[in-house]
């Protein structure tokens, strides 16, 4: 058997090959898998790779447990946690379990070539055993050694129904016969097994005469079925003897209730979020359903092997696992519109209403992929106005939830899924068509798209002024994001106006400490910031925070004391700047994890704390490790990526390297004039820089020409008084002390 050969490998010493456990769904592979790990007294790990964020979120806490460096700019995660494995001091196992899709384990290398999350290793006790369905030499490389699993012959496969049924079901001779009849499927074996198990179980004065309790009689009442969906009958009949077990001892909902979670996407479903009892028991077929009840439901249908309900981890909903094969029989499709308002009650339920805020994040990493699966389930069936409009709208709140953790392609992509559907259902002024041309645009400009982001964000203030009103929520949210597109374009005026009148609004509407409020004067404080108001900025902040208090770990609270820290830097208080820094970097990792976008920001302004402090190599180092990552997240034209190459080509000047930081400025310069406009802050910005380098090499009079116009358009877009105009003022004097003050 598998098993023998497989714990006999492992117990001698490693080749260094990667096992893989290969074959269709339900031939047991993961039952394989886990009876090896019971058998080999290592040190073991169990890693689900059905999605990448659960692969690499598995991967990183055994790098942690391990003490392998995560920080940014120590190089690829994979490789630390190699490392530490090829040198710990003693057996170890890891299993990595549904890996159906070998491109999730890539991480920032390749499967193939040894260099991804799983890959040959020269630890001399230390075994990797994976399970998929692919079994293809090509993608899990040369270093591999392949298990192809599949239908388990009579011998094994009678052992698999005798093992879970006991001997009170009857001996190997019967169990060979309903083996065959099963065709040898594991999981059909296993079911069955189970079933009996718990038929034999009851008294006999206590027990249904119609009960199948023996190999015998199970056989038999499966030939009793004909019209079961799968063609010979095997597996669909093994979960309809369970379901009507079920029934009979009083638990009549589960056959609806695995219809129903059958609808869900094949991935890890949050029971608790998504099964509320409330709406459930105001459906006809699930009517004088509780909550003791549906849970009771729920561990019964483990129990017979339905579904799996493994302990839930820290600081995650609850998931329910269930098998592709029983979710493809058991989906009950007229269900659907139950399931969308399932979604749309957890999608909307107080601490999951907005994808923004972060205390819902862990539930919409899990409530995303089923949003997104009801909604294209929805517009392909043709389902009423009311469920598509539901779907659609929990499906954009997946995709904000994807651009907020940095996914800006997949979030574009559903955008676009959602705007296409709604455009053809719908007129333009529809709220879902607002609503997806409203998440386009904020999309947009995280991308970096700017003018495009303004043009939409324009269209969708136009129309909800038109068909809402002025103070409709929608409205409001329209020209707040419209606010911070206009300072994004450094046209501070008019982004401060936006604000100033969504801010009055939502103070009226919502009072002064509504967090959607407190977001709002943010946003404000940041425009007081940009337009050199520091005083009225850092004042603006500080009450913000104090709003906040109660949620200090909240990223929105995490992204105000970002920004105050800014303020102290541009103040001058370097020193304290870069302490605040320091520690929002670590609460930031702590909440939103170490590959965030949000960190990297964080790391970027640690790094010109570094810079006025004088710690130039320090800041170059932090510097170019942020802009990998940077370019990795974001593009190489993003305005973010360029504003880091701006700095680094600063802290390279500041090491006197005029000639590499000249050439760099010039580089970065002529991409933002491209992306921003001459008049942009960041395009001024460089450009004083850039003038300053060209004076230290001796090109004077390129430098007081250039630093003039700067000074001239700053003048203007600034005006005199601001810090950045009267930092040009000066520097131009100290070059050109005669130069004209009017220029």
């Amino acid at each position: 058997m598998e098993l023998d050969r497989l714990t006999r490998l492992l117990a001698g010493p490693s080749d260094g090959t990667v096992h893989i456990l290969c074959g269709p769904g339900g031939c047991g592979k993961t039952a394989l898998a886990l009876e090896v790990a019971h058998q080999v007294p290592f040190r073991r790990w169990w890693i689900d790779a059905r999605h990448r964020s659960s692969l690499e979120a598995g991967m990183l806490a055994i790098a942690r447990r391990l003490g392998a460096p995560l920080e940014h700019g120590t190089g690829d995660p994979a490789d630390g946690l190699w490392d530490r494995l090829t040198h710990l001091g003693q057996p170890w196992l890891l299993v990595v379990d549904n890996a159906d899709d070998p491109a999730v384990l890539d991480g920032h290398g390749q499967l193939a070539a040894g260099t991804g999350w799983v890959r040959p290793h020269l630890a001399r006790y230390g075994h990797v055993v994976v399970t998929s369905r692919d079994a293809a030499r090509s993608a899990w490389g040369t270093a591999s050694t392949p298990y192809r699993l599949g239908l388990l012959g009579e011998q094994d496969a009678a052992q698999v129904l005798l093992d879970h049924a006991g001997p009170r079901a009857g001996g190997p001779t019967d169990a060979a016969r309903l083996a065959r009849r099963l065709g040898g499927l594991p999981l059909a074996l296993r079911t069955a097994g189970r079933y009996l198990a718990e038929a034999t179980a009851v008294p006999d004065a206590f027990r249904d005469a119609t009960v199948p309790t023996a190999f015998s009689t199970y056989r038999e009442t499966l030939d009793a079925r004909p019209e079961l969906i799968d063609p010979d009958g095997a597996i669909t009949s093994t979960w309809e003897l369970s379901l009507n077990l079920l029934d009979r001892r009083g638990l009549p909902w589960a056959r609806s209730l695995l219809g129903l979670i059958s609808v869900f996407a094949d991935t890890p479903l949050p029971y608790a979020l998504l099964l509320q009892p409330q709406t459930l028991a105001a459906e006809k077929a699930f009517a004088g359903l509780d909550g003791p009840s549906l849970w009771n439901h729920l561990r019964s249908m483990a129990d017979f092997g339905l579904l799996d309900l493994p302990a839930p981890e820290d600081d995650a909903p609850p998931l329910l696992y269930l098998h592709p094969l029983i979710r493809a029989f058991n989906a009950d499709h007229s269900l659907l519109p139950l399931a969308i308002r399932l979604l749309d009650h957890a999608a909307g339920a107080d601490h999951t209403r907005d994808p923004h805020e972060a205390q819902r994040q862990p539930d919409w990493n899990v409530l995303a992929p089923h949003a997104l699966h009801l909604a294209r389930h929805a517009v392909n069936t043709n389902a009423a106005d009311a469920q598509v409009e539901a779907a659609l709208i929990a499906a954009l709140g997946a995709a904000v939830h994807h651009r907020d953790n940095g996914l800006f392609q997949q979030a574009h992509a559903d955008i676009e899924f959602v705007r296409d559907a709604a455009d053809r259902r719908w007129d333009g002024e529809h709220p879902v068509v607002q609503a997806a041309v409203h998440a386009h645009a904020t999309t947009l400009r995280t991308m970096g798209r700017l003018r495009e982001a303004e043009a939409g964000l324009r269209e969708v203030v136009d129309v909800r002024r038109r068909t809402s009103g002025e103070r409709h929520p929608a409205t409001l949210a329209a020209r707040h994001d419209l606010g911070a597109v206009l300072n994004s374009l450094a046209r501070r005026a008019e982004a401060r106006a936006e604000f100033e009148l969504v801010l009055r609004a939502r103070m009226e509407l919502l009072g002064e400490r509504h967090p959607v409020t407190l977001r709002t004067r943010h946003r404000l404080a940041r425009v007081l910031f940009a337009q050199g108001a520091y005083p009225e900025s850092l004042a603006e902040f500080d009450a913000v925070l104090a709003a906040q208090d109660e949620h200090a770990d909240d990223p929105t609270a995490l992204t105000t004391r970002h920004h105050r820290a800014r303020v102290l830097l541009a103040q001058g208080d370097a020193e304290g700047a870069m302490k605040e820094f320091e520690a929002l970097l670590r609460d930031r990792r702590r909440v939103l994890g170490p590959e965030h976008p949000l960190v990297t920001t964080t790391r970027h302004n640690l790094a010109l704390a570094f810079l006025a402090l004088g710690q130039s190599t320090d800041a170059e180092r932090e510097l170019r490790a942020v802009l990998l990552d940077q370019q990795r997240i974001f593009g190489e034209r993003h305005y973010y990526t360029l504003a880091t190459r701006y700095e680094l080509a600063r802290a390279v000047f500041a090491q006197g390297h005029a000639e590499q930081a000249e050439l760099e400025t010039s580089l970065v310069l002529a991409a933002q004039r491209e992306v921003l406009g001459d008049d942009h802050s960041y395009t001024l910005a460089t450009r004083h820089t850039h003038a300053e380098i060209l004076a230290a090499v001796g090109r004077t009079a390129e430098a007081t020409a250039e630093l003039a116009q700067v000074l001239a358009r700053r003048t203007r877009t600034l005006g005199a008084d601001h810090p950045q105009t009267r930092a040009t003022h000066t520097v131009l004097h100290a070059i050109a002390p005669s130069t004209n003050d009017k220029a």
